[in-house]
């Protein structure tokens, strides 16, 4: 939405106007103050698409800035995809050694075989509560089919 500046021919009084983009845009106005004819004024204006403080996936309109934040983005994700590629390898060189495919992260980063006894309370956690949901849908089902109040 465009703004407009006017300038008062009696008072001298500057004063701006916000126009919609569909609304057409007089040459003159009321005067704010006096109430006279106000003539719109050729004025300068700046335009940004963002300052170079701006987020990672922001635009500062500059290509100077954007290309240093791209590379510095991007040689964090080569960083990143790097550790993930090392830890996958470390992790199928365990499992190769092991004949573990669940594998535990130590504080220290290291992977070792999970115990068989925390998997079973796992897969044996997972079965109760997807059960205690299905028990829950179903009575909540029952619940609404029964009897109606009379």
């Amino acid at each position: 939405m465009p703004i407009h500046e006017y300038k008062c021919d009696d008072c001298g009084d500057l004063f701006d106007h916000l126009f919609r983009s569909s609304e057409p845009v007089p040459e003159t106005r009321s005067c704010k103050l006096c109430g006279k004819t106000a003539t719109k004024q050729l004025s300068t204006f700046s335009f940004a698409f963002g300052t170079p403080t701006m987020t990672r996936d922001g635009n500062s309109g500059v290509y100077a800035v954007d290309s240093k934040i791209d590379q510095v983005v991007g040689r964090d994700a080569q960083k990143r995809k790097r550790a993930m590629a090392d830890r996958a390898s470390v992790k199928d060189k365990v499992r190769r050694e092991t004949g573990q495919t669940i594998l535990t992260r130590t504080k220290a980063g290291e992977y070792k075989p999970t115990p068989d006894k925390t998997v079973t309370a796992r897969n044996d956690l997972a079965v109760n509560v997807n059960k205690a949901f299905k028990d829950a849908k179903a009575g909540r089902e029952g619940w609404a089919e029964g009897p109606s109040p009379t």
